[in-house]
């Protein structure tokens, strides 16, 4: 729905200059090439994940979002061309395991082919790859996420603007985020963003750890910090519960030995879930403080 509000006509921009752009692009040929060599290998399972976290996890989750600043601004042409591009890609990519419903909507496409069952399969392109653009985009993905996390694990309302203080270990990461503020801004509710190579963790602050970054999101004046420790450790209590309720089944022989396998794998991945639910709730507790 996102594209066909956007794109009216067969767009006339073939370039795509933009941090976002180049990592979009290069991430696509990357696709392409496993797509490519799934099919080749008649891996077809191998080839729905390459295309479904292509499609969602990059596409859905991250292009469109950080292209709704461009679309807002004089460089919109851009950033629809590229929006075309990669449907464009993504449908026939997706055609061969999707067939009626990518002619679906190919059919929709504005400068479309005839048909999409006769139209060229993408080939990767070696020179659209950019490490680089890669590289400072994951950074900011991390960034955000890492902000989006925090706001929900403490229960921070979405209309509450929080402060980001980024404490990087090398100067060009500090570089890379300084020129992408307006983005950590826009995209994550922060109304003031500062890295540098050299900061001391500000007093009451969430921390999250990442490859090339710590964060940290000062909380004073943001929640009451007696009412949150006291939801978080009623929350924790529940948590606990559940998981000593699938130790309990885990530690029982009859059990292992009789419950269908997708029963066992999926008792295992909610314990998973809830271990790793149970870490973030000792995380956000240890921010408020003892």
């Amino acid at each position: 729905r996102f594209f066909f509000l956007m794109i009216r006509r067969p767009p006339r921009s073939t370039l795509f200059p933009y941090t976002t752009l180049f990592r979009s692009l290069s991430r696509l040929q990357k696709t392409i090439a496993a797509a490519d060599d799934a099919m080749t290998r008649f891996r077809f399972n191998e080839l729905a994940n390459v295309l479904y976290s292509f499609t969602w996890r990059e596409l859905c989750d991250w292009y469109i979002e950080m292209s709704k600043p461009r679309l807002e601004s004089d460089k919109w042409r851009t950033s629809i061309a590229v929006l075309h591009h990669l449907l464009d890609n993504v449908l026939r990519l997706l055609h061969p395991i999707m067939p009626f419903v990518t002619e679906e909507i190919y059919q929709k496409l504005p400068g479309h082919g005839e048909s999409i069952m006769i139209a060229d399969y993408p080939k990767a392109v070696e020179s659209r790859l950019d490490e680089k653009a890669e590289k400072e985009m994951s950074l900011l993905m991390e960034i955000l996420t890492s902000v989006r996390s925090i706001r929900s694990q403490l229960n921070i309302p979405y209309t509450v603007t929080l402060t980001a203080r980024i404490h990087c270990a090398e100067p060009e990461n500090v570089e890379i985020l300084t020129s992408h503020t307006d983005w950590i801004k826009k995209l994550g509710r922060v109304g003031e963003v500062s890295a540098a190579t050299e900061m001391e963790p500000p007093r009451h602050s969430a921390t999250a750890v990442m490859a090339h970054a710590k964060l940290y999101i000062p909380l004073e004046g943001l929640i009451d910090f007696e009412k949150e420790k006291a939801r978080l450790a009623k929350e924790r209590v529940k948590v606990e519960k559940d998981i000593k309720y699938f130790e309990k089944k885990f530690a029982n022989d009859n059990f292992i030995k009789n419950a269908p396998r997708e029963i066992l794998e999926q008792d295992k991945k909610k314990y998973a879930e809830q271990k790793k639910v149970l870490a973030d709730l000792a995380d956000s507790i240890s921010w408020l403080g003892s």
